[in-house]
């Protein structure tokens, strides 16, 4: 079976889940907070190609900033990915202006960037798309409900 849900605050987590079988087994990763770097992103990119993964919290990785969102911008994997998640992120307007156009974040139902620069134009379709449905199969932990605070 698959493993459902992995949150982890070590810094080389990345580079280690790349490394081994279990990403090919992830549904939930949570990255959130653990000093992740470019290098350590792209490794788990590369690694992820056929990943199932459906949920992706890279949120306060502040040293992912334009690097990473572009990195992220041009990743070819994830086919099951349906929530992103980069806020506190250190993303300049124009690299999040690419990412949010990306074929990856195109696909994705929910995007979150809270915390990073944004342009009023962009605003409207961010906020929109920040608690956007996963979906009537999407089996989910409950952080991802729609308005968790309400």
């Amino acid at each position: 079976g698959l493993l459902a849900h992995l949150t982890e605050t070590c810094p080389r987590l990345a580079e280690r889940l790349a490394a081994s079988a279990l990403l090919s087994q992830l549904l939930v990763l949570r990255l959130a907070d653990c000093d992740l770097t470019p290098a350590g992103l792209r490794t788990l990119l590369d690694a992820a190609a056929d990943s199932p993964l459906g949920e992706l919290d890279l949120n306060q990785n502040a040293k992912l900033g334009a690097v990473g969102a572009d990195l992220l911008a041009a990743a070819t994997g994830f086919p099951a990915l349906r929530s992103l998640a980069v806020g506190y992120c250190g993303i300049a307007a124009a690299a999040l202006d690419r990412l949010r156009a990306s074929a990856l974040v195109r696909r994705v139902r929910r995007f979150q960037c809270w915390g990073n620069t944004m342009s009023q134009a962009m605003y409207p379709d961010l906020q929109a798309r920040a608690w956007a449905d996963l979906g009537p199969d999407w089996v989910g932990d409950g952080s991802t409900d729609p308005d968790p605070y309400g």
